[in-house]
């Protein structure tokens, strides 16, 4: 709609747009960031009709009673890797309401994936659990992944993804840090063709199953982290680190599907 002008999907938009509008007061998943950032909060910016905005707030509000402070992370029950490309709606919120509780809980959130989620070579398990009522960690695990020593490739995007959202968000560095480690690691499991295997430590990878919506999370989260970690990386221009495995992953599923568009 934004790109092209076309009224016609303009109306498409806005009408998928408010088939949402009931998931305003959805407290039963975490994907509330994912319905609501691209779709209520891009019609604000886009239209200023501040029906999307507070609807918006409103999906956050329901978004952070599944905080559980006994285990510092935005979930009833697991830590997903998924849930941190939620969290930026948390950001918007705090940000347009002045409430700082919002981007508090987004921080925790993010700092407890960052402390359970990378494993030493910067790989990631799907999940990761904790006791509900003590907070003790009790280990990784998946749901979509291979197993829990594995790393399903979609999860290792959000995490590239949502770590660089919430450094740009807070300047914290070791956002930054842990974006950066989870990139390279992705980076160097990519095959020749540029799609992300289903999972990166499945037994038939790198010929199994591509997984076209890991490299469209991948490409986006890499096209940000090159925006938002200034003019070096590691000591390396950064058209020469990030960007260039962003492109070559965003043509090849683009190639695939035709339907990836990041820029």
């Amino acid at each position: 709609m934004a790109v092209s002008e076309d009224d016609s999907l303009r109306t498409w938009a806005v009408e998928s747009a408010r088939n949402l509008a009931p998931r305003q007061y959805d407290t039963s998943t975490h994907d509330l960031g994912f319905l609501f950032y691209p779709s209520w909060v891009t019609a604000w910016r886009l239209t200023g009709d501040d029906e999307w905005r507070t609807g918006a707030i409103r999906a956050a509000g329901s978004l952070i009673r599944r905080y559980n402070p006994h285990g510092g992370h935005r979930q009833r029950g697991p830590g997903l890797m998924d849930t941190l490309s939620n969290l930026d709606l948390l950001a918007f919120a705090g940000e347009q309401t002045g409430d700082g509780t919002y981007l508090d809980i987004a921080v925790e959130h993010a700092r407890t994936a960052q402390r359970v989620f990378p494993r030493a070579d910067g790989s990631t398990p799907h999940v990761f659990d904790f006791d509900p009522d003590t907070g003790a960690s009790l280990g990784p695990g998946t749901v979509q992944g291979y197993s829990p020593t594995s790393c399903w490739s979609r999860g290792q995007a959000w995490g590239i993804y949502g770590f660089t959202t919430m450094y740009r968000r807070t300047g914290e560095t070791g956002f930054r840090d842990t974006a950066r480690k989870l990139a390279d690691f992705a980076i160097g499991a990519l095959s020749p063709g540029h799609v992300p295997v289903w999972d990166y430590r499945a037994p038939q990878q790198p010929h199994d199953i591509k997984d076209a919506s890991a490299g469209a999370v991948m490409a986006c989260g890499l096209l940000d982290l090159h925006a938002a970690t200034g003019r070096h990386t590691y000591g390396v221009p950064k058209r020469e680190r990030h960007r260039p495995p962003c492109s070559h992953t965003r043509r090849a599923t683009s190639r695939s599907l035709m339907f990836l568009s990041c820029e």
